[in-house]
């Protein structure tokens, strides 16, 4: 297929589209686009919907605010860092009756992305070497009872567990714990991110142990990366692994890429150049993100 037949197939692939990981003002990070521009751009764009996601603060009421203004569908979440508390039961009950989708384990503030912060070259504008990292684990190496109280509240909300920027360690205990606990909706984090590196193995064998959904951002075949990963590797990974379990994200916002509308269509040229069918797209960017966010 060329590329202004691709680029033709993208437009039309993105209708009904859900971006399930997107950044945007305000935020401590220098941003592209606020949420209520996100929206509006994301339905001019015919898209069914999308997430904002900030390291540090919930986007709960934020998105409740961009969806009623625009009349599109905005969804927010909570990421477990330091600046809510960490893992802080009460402030997931509280996001979680605003509205949250997305409990996000967590990410900058993370013990194990705390060993190398400058993966994601911004991330040293908040951390530095004397930042306390966050981990999931007791000293027996068991999970957390914060994190349990955290898993019981996401059942009784219905919400989504996403591992974030944690261990691999910790998200196979994480996922067993949750999978144990009646945790029906769990997302893999962008598991081929260079902070990660999974193998194709190790995320067969989340899936099996409860991964819902396996999330293959954009963001991380960009220059925000400090080793940026190839689309090849996002290509052949969905393959192997089937895309009943993949969801194709953009982890879009930042002022050094395009906007996530643009980057989205992008991803998605890119991925049928490489050989994903476009059933199998329309799979990963509508379907699936619509089931797990009961849309």
């Amino acid at each position: 297929m060329d590329e202004r037949r691709r680029a033709v197939k993208a437009e039309k692939l993105i209708a009904g589209a859900i971006d399930m990981h997107i950044h945007t003002n305000p935020d401590l990070f220098p941003r592209l686009i606020s949420d209520i521009e996100m929206a509006s751009e994301a339905k001019s764009a015919g898209m069914g919907g999308i997430v904002i996601k900030n390291h540090f603060t919930t986007t709960a009421d934020r998105a409740a605010l961009a969806s009623e203004i625009t009349g599109f569908p905005v969804f927010g979440g909570l990421v477990l860092n330091s600046p809510v508390g960490g893992l802080n039961p009460e402030a997931v009950r509280v996001s979680l009756k605003l509205g949250a989708k997305i409990v996000w384990m967590p990410t900058i503030y993370a013990a194990y992305q705390l060993k190398d912060p400058g993966v994601v070259k911004m991330f040293n504008m908040v951390v530095g070497p004397d930042t306390r990292g966050i981990n999931l684990l007791d000293q027996n190496l068991g999970i957390k009872s914060e994190v349990k109280e955290i898993l019981a509240l996401i059942c009784e909300y219905q919400a989504i567990l996403a591992t974030g920027h944690i261990s691999k360690q910790e998200a196979n205990l994480l996922v067993e714990e949750a999978f144990n606990m009646g945790v029906k909706k769990i997302i893999l984090t962008h598991p081929l991110s260079p902070m990660f590196d999974y193998t194709t193995g190790e995320i067969r064998e989340l899936v099996e142990k409860g991964v819902s959904l396996v999330e293959f951002n954009a963001l991380d075949t960009t220059a925000v990366v400090s080793k940026p990963i190839s689309a090849e590797l996002i290509a052949d990974t969905i393959k192997a692994i089937g895309v009943k379990n993949a969801v194709m994200a953009t982890d879009g916002g930042q002022t050094i890429n395009p906007g996530p509308v643009q980057m989205m269509l992008d991803y998605i040229d890119t991925m049928l150049g490489l050989g994903i069918y476009e059933e199998d797209i329309k799979i990963m960017v509508c379907d699936n993100p619509a089931r797990i966010l009961d849309q």
